[in-house]
């Protein structure tokens, strides 16, 4: 796993496998903090074994990536609650471009920061392909998110929506479809 700290510029993981094992190294990728001037891009990476792909503080810029083969909810114990790209509390500036999630036992493929509390600000989904989850997108769910773009991306394979959002809350939602029948979602 790697673990990013607040005080850098940037940090910039690209072309390279991020294999946690199955093992209690819950994530791939961690953003512990973020200030003004930290940017977090990755580009082109094979995520997976994990049950946090990443989990974003904010100033997170990811394209081109694979996430799949995520820890399962009996393994190890005390049970994961995973998903692909999690945000945390207050998070902004959040980039998530022409990505694949494949997930069967996950939370939901990207989850935007969805308890009370300092909301999301400036998140991007644009051109992904989202499979498995509970829900493929959870999040927004309360007001102050603001900036919320989530458009061109197909889904499929959910357990009980494709989404669990606040749709006051999404400043744009278009071009999403259903990747199994090809119908147009909304949000």
């Amino acid at each position: 796993a790697i673990e990013i700290n607040a005080g850098g510029a940037r940090c910039t993981i690209e072309d390279c496998e991020l294999d946690c094992g199955n093992t209690e190294s819950p994530r791939a990728i961690l953003q512990n903090a973020v200030d003004a001037n930290m940017r977090t891009i990755v580009r082109r990476c094979n995520i997976l074994k994990m049950d946090n792909g990443v989990h974003a503080a904010g100033g997170l810029d990811i394209r081109d990536c694979y996430f799949h083969d995520f820890v399962r909810g009996d393994v190890p114990e005390p049970a994961p609650h995973p998903d692909g790209i999690q945000f945390e509390q207050g998070a902004t500036n959040i980039v998530i471009v022409h990505n694949r999630i494949v997930g069967d036992a996950i939370t939901s493929c990207v989850n935007i920061y969805n308890e009370s509390g300092t909301q999301c600000a400036g998140v991007w989904v644009v051109n992904n392909k989202f499979s498995g989850g509970s829900y493929c997108i959870y999040g927004p769910r309360f007001a102050g998110a603001t900036n919320i773009f989530i458009n061109h991306n197909r889904l499929r394979g959910w357990t009980f929506n494709h989404d669990d959002v606040d749709t006051a809350l999404i400043n744009e939602a278009v071009g999403n479809v259903n990747d199994d029948t090809g119908a147009a979602l909304t949000f």
